[in-house]
């Protein structure tokens, strides 16, 4: 019985996934999404550690295929942006890269909501080594960007529960309206024989 377990099954294609012989198959993005929904957390760390630049990472947040994903994969692959981000401003060659990576970001919450933009903290002029002043910079992009990223995230959740909501009462009140008409259908129906005794 164990055999044919769900949980075993998983198990046996998380190993299957992990190995040089399924890449014929499947690609770095299918496998996350296999990771995720099926929660395959060897095989999700495994995928996100190929991600070794914040490029890699912006060339999965590109992806089409990234609409009809599980929910949880988006902010995961920016939470991964986050942290190569913050990684690369550690060297110099690496800065536009990672001011590339902060204004994908920046662009992703825009699309999420047109009403509020993203604020990014301005360089100010210091005596500090332009090097080290990147380096703070990026650190205190990096929270602002986190922090908005998890306000966003309670947006959509609020968002989704005020439209259950409102379906459950869009359901309530169409049952309700099918009850009236049904109960003034049946008085009407007993009217009509009452007459039709009377005659």
């Amino acid at each position: 019985a164990h055999r044919f377990g769900v949980e075993h099954i998983v198990w046996k294609c998380e190993l299957y996934l992990k190995t040089k012989e399924s890449e014929q198959s499947f690609d770095l993005f299918q496998k996350l999404v296999f990771a995720t929904k099926y929660k395959m957390a060897s095989l999700e760390t495994d995928c996100l550690a190929e991600l070794r630049t914040a490029n890699d990472v912006r060339l999965l947040l590109d992806d089409p295929r990234l609409e009809q994903a599980p929910k949880e994969l988006r902010p995961l692959l920016l939470e991964t942006l986050l942290q190569r981000f913050k990684s690369d401003t550690a060297t110099p060659k690496d800065l536009d890269t990672s001011r590339a990576a902060q204004n994908f970001v920046c662009n992703l919450f825009k699309s999420v909501s047109l009403s509020k933009e993203v604020e990014v903290p301005k360089a100010t002029k210091s005596t500090v080594p332009k090097q080290e002043q990147s380096s703070v910079d990026g650190c205190s992009e990096v929270t602002a960007l986190r922090n908005e990223l998890k306000k966003q995230e309670a947006m959509r959740h609020n968002l989704e529960m005020s439209l259950k909501v409102c379906f459950y009462f869009a359901v309530a009140k169409c049952s309700n309206s099918m009850l009236s008409v049904r109960k003034s259908s049946i008085e009407k129906t007993s009217f009509i024989k009452s007459n039709l005794l009377l005659q």
